[in-house]
């Protein structure tokens, strides 16, 4: 909502916000398989543990399409608003093709986090600020 409010055009924050979901459906996903193949050991079949197991390896395409799509998305948005410093749109949107590329989605991922921590504290602190400043009396 801090980008969009902003935007001239909505398709850039959108797409942003379907990564967004679309990376923590991923996630929650990824961690209910992990969560069935470590929970009961002995109750399924070794053939059902394998099926659980290569489902759990295999389960980066959301996660990279996600953040490829939010990374994308709030990237452009970010710098065509300048809502937010432009440094962190165009490092989104390096981390973007950087996600793009299944060796490099590790550490883009890892970068993905402490850039969704910076973008947080950023927009609290802008929204903090705008909401105690004084309003001119008319």
């Amino acid at each position: 909502m801090y980008v969009r409010a902003r935007a001239t055009t909505i398709g850039a924050t959108a797409a942003g916000f379907a990564g967004a979901v679309t990376l923590a459906v991923g996630l929650a996903a990824l961690a209910a398989s992990t969560f069935a193949l470590a929970d009961a050991p002995t109750a399924i079949s070794p053939a059902a543990m394998q099926a659980l197991n290569v489902v759990s390896n295999d389960f980066f395409v959301p996660l990279e399409v996600g953040a490829v799509a939010c990374l994308a998305g709030y990237g452009v948005a970010i710098v065509w608003t300048r809502a937010l410093p432009p440094w962190l749109g165009w490092v989104a949107i390096v981390l973007a093709i950087a996600s793009a590329i299944p060796p490099l989605f590790f550490f883009a991922g890892t970068v993905l986090l402490v850039w969704l921590v910076i973008v947080s504290v950023l927009m609290c602190v802008r929204e903090f600020r705008s909401a105690a400043s004084p309003v001119p009396a008319t």
